[in-house]
């Protein structure tokens, strides 16, 4: 294989190589006789030769080098032009065995459309779309491959969706309105009003764990004053209100949610404790004695800890600093520890980017491409470009939309998944997918 083949093969689903490649069977077709050591039909010696001589050195050295730039599938396509050299067969065996991909299982088209926000969760996909003035949100039922559901179309931009862990309950921001929606029906079950321009819905809007309740912010009645309320989940009914902050007040970074109480981390290192209970008081602690400037921040899954990006002043670099409640710095897990569990989207923060130098990001998308940095996973490309993703870790799916319109629901394989004798490698190809 030419270097200048490498990037036709990095456009195309690392499962295509694998098909193209290993075999030409259909889901219809039987595998073919892995065990033979018959030459193709037709194939002549100096090309039987060839496969039985392997990649060449420098081919070797490149398929190296492309696993240590985090690009496995180009690996796998420079070891899958010599299939049956005995050197291509462990070497594929080996990639196959040590790598997750992700095959494309569902497309779903949505032409002429723009695509600004994606949630995936068990067999319902909940797709933003948009053209000029129309914004709206359909609900695919991926386990009949329809539209299920659409939200009542307006010509406000859609600033963000949130979805409750059980998939029941959906936060729509649009324009000055935010909703609150059953996420089947996607039947509007009650307005929460106007999300300050400030907030970062898909981090401030936050559900707990079991889905009960969810609280968000809100513009308070004097300008520049804001406050935050919790709701019940099923039916919007407000519980509790927290009192108006002042203008100038720093802003709520990260909210945690849990069915005792509501915590909030502020851009000058305030943690608010909102106690459920109405009549219970709310407790604000400084987790720093320095003045300090926040500039983003998340909540681990107990809400006991927070990973922070705090700003060392003008000459120097953001660096990423992990709390504990407890104000004790050394009660808190590594920075790098809480980074892995970040939720990923397209605004700058905390996990797409800002600190790449010094943050690990599990999960980044360029316009290409969904990477996957530090972890044996190969790339799921987009040659139409990214404009949004959605991945759901239970069901080992992610969705990736293009800039077209298209939406692919990729399903992960996983090492185990692999038989372990490389010769029968070919029998991938013959599985049957579900779309």
């Amino acid at each position: 294989m030419s270097p200048s083949t490498i990037p036709v093969l990095a456009r195309l689903p690392p499962i295509a190589v694998i098909a193209a490649v290993l075999t030409a069977c259909t889901a219809d077709d039987p595998p073919p006789d892995t065990k033979s050591d018959s030459p193709p039909a037709g194939a002549s010696p100096a090309a039987e030769a060839k496969d039985i001589a392997g990649p060449t050195a420098a081919e070797t050295a490149l398929a190296r080098a492309m696993i240590e730039a985090g690009r496995p599938d180009l690996a796998l396509a420079i070891h899958a032009s010599t299939p049956e050299a005995p050197a291509s067969v462990a070497a594929i065996a080996g990639l196959l065995e040590s790598t997750r991909w992700h095959i494309p299982a569902i497309s779903l088209d949505h032409p002429g459309l723009r695509i600004d926000h994606l949630a995936l969760q068990g067999d319902s996909l909940w797709v933003a779309i948009a053209h000029d003035n129309f914004h709206t949100i359909v609900r695919w039922d991926l386990a009949t491959v329809g539209i299920a559901a659409v939200l009542a179309p307006d010509d406000a931009p859609l600033r963000a969706l949130r979805l409750s862990p059980d998939g029941r309950h959906l936060v729509v921001a649009r324009g000055d309105v935010s909703l609150l929606v059953d996420a089947v029906t996607l039947a509007p079950r009650a307005d929460l009003g106007r999300l300050p321009d400030d907030a970062a819905p898909e981090s401030l809007v936050v559900f707990s764990a079991n889905s009960v309740f969810f609280a968000h912010p809100a513009d308070g009645e004097q300008e520049g004053t804001g406050i935050w309320q919790i709701r019940d989940a099923a039916s919007g009914e407000i519980i509790r209100t927290l009192e108006e902050t002042e203008p100038g007040h720093p802003p709520v970074l990260a909210a945690h949610l849990d069915m005792s109480r509501l915590r909030l981390l502020a851009a000058d290192g305030t943690l608010i404790d909102a106690p459920v209970s109405p009549v219970e008081p709310v407790a604000n602690t400084r987790l720093l004695e320095e003045p300090a400037n926040l500039l983003h921040a998340h909540f681990g899954d107990s809400g006991d800890v927070a990973l922070a990006v705090v700003s060392m002043g003008p000459l120097a670099a953001p660096e990423p600093v992990a709390f504990h409640a407890s104000g004790d710095s050394e009660d808190a897990p590594a920075a790098e520890a809480l980074a892995l569990a970040l939720p990923r989207g397209r605004p700058p923060g905390i996990a797409t980017g800002l600190l790449r130098h010094v943050t690990p990001s599990p999960i980044d998308f360029t316009a290409t491409a969904v990477r996957f940095p530090g972890q044996p996973v190969a790339p799921i490309p987009a040659a139409g470009g990214i404009a949004a993703i959605a991945p759901d870790p239970a069901n080992q799916r992610m969705a990736v939309a293009d800039a077209h319109g298209k939406v692919t629901v990729h399903r992960a394989i996983n090492p185990a998944d692999f038989p372990a004798d490389g010769k029968s490698l070919a029998a991938i190809a013959a599985a049957r997918y579900d779309r």
